[in-house]
């Protein structure tokens, strides 16, 4: 279990604090969950007291753009923790395909839903049948500062079941989570998955784990593949990320537009295809 000390609001810009302001910890002296994280002179302190006397670690995000995960308790399901999940109410996508799709290895992926934020189709045969939802630990959201939606699976009674939801959901949330950010929607992109996103060298060689915070930003491109021109591609990127075979781009429709073929980065289409069907 990893907790959070709770320390005092300052500018964002500041330098480090002298050790001596930090409060002395030692093993079970951290405090208890739901602890949350502050800040002290714009930095960010995590509590880890397994480390015993040298409990406080600087682990300020890369840069301001950058979302911080919180783990401010347990992240088992009730009774033995304090994680908990929230469908989403109205899912306003259609769909999203993802060109080099960052774990476990670079690969393609496409994800179809409904309004309701279920999977009814998809390159990854475990995710058909999984909805969206957010992700609480103590009550408090594990992504403060973006719309993280995490893909789980439904128990009988409609909640969130526990079959096919190891820890790894909130672990690794490129493979299991999406970004909403002014209308956009982004497949998650880790500060440790690549290592081109610019980082602020302000925060050292820190252990916490950032989503980059571009989502919003997020640049596009159109493309019309060789046979399908009249029906171009629109691609969008983090920014500072080229299209290219080896970095992160994708696509995606709303359930307000009018319905289109889901294609892969060579044209071909593989979900929705509707007059394309002899092309899949």
């Amino acid at each position: 279990m990893t907790l959070f000390l709770l320390l005092s609001l300052a500018s964002a810009g500041a330098i480090q604090a002298p050790v001596d302001d930090l409060p002395i910890a030692t093993g079970k002296d951290c405090p208890p969950p739901p602890a949350t994280v502050r800040f002290l002179e714009g930095r960010q302190y995590q509590c880890e007291p397994e480390e015993g006397e040298d409990a406080y670690k600087d682990v300020t995000p890369p840069d301001d753009h950058a979302h911080w995960s919180l783990n401010f308790g347990n992240i088992e399901q009730p009774p033995l923790g304090s994680r908990n999940f929230h469908w989403v109410d109205a899912w306003p996508f259609r769909s999203i395909v993802v060109m080099s799709l960052p774990w476990p290895e670079p690969r393609d992926a496409y994800f179809i839903f409904d309004r309701s934020g279920t999977v009814i189709d998809s390159s990854n045969e475990e995710a058909i049948g999984e909805r969206m939802a957010e992700m609480t630990v103590s009550g408090l959201r594990v992504w403060p500062t973006a719309n993280v939606y995490y893909r789980m699976p439904t128990g009988k009674n409609g909640d969130a079941g526990t079959v096919r939801d190891p820890m790894l959901r909130a672990i690794y949330p490129s493979h299991f989570a999406l970004i909403v950010d002014q209308g956009v929607l982004c497949p998650v992109l880790e500060e440790s998955e690549f290592v081109n996103w610019p980082r602020d060298r302000r925060s050292g060689d820190n252990t916490g784990t950032y989503i980059n915070g571009h989502c919003g930003d997020a640049e596009s491109r159109t493309f019309s593949s060789p046979g399908i021109e009249h029906d171009p591609e629109t691609y969008y990127m983090y920014p500072g990320f080229p299209i290219s075979k080896l970095e992160l781009f994708w696509s995606f429709q709303r359930h307000d537009e009018p319905e289109r073929p889901v294609r892969d980065r060579k044209g071909k289409c593989v979900a929705l295809c509707g007059s394309d069907e002899p092309n899949r």
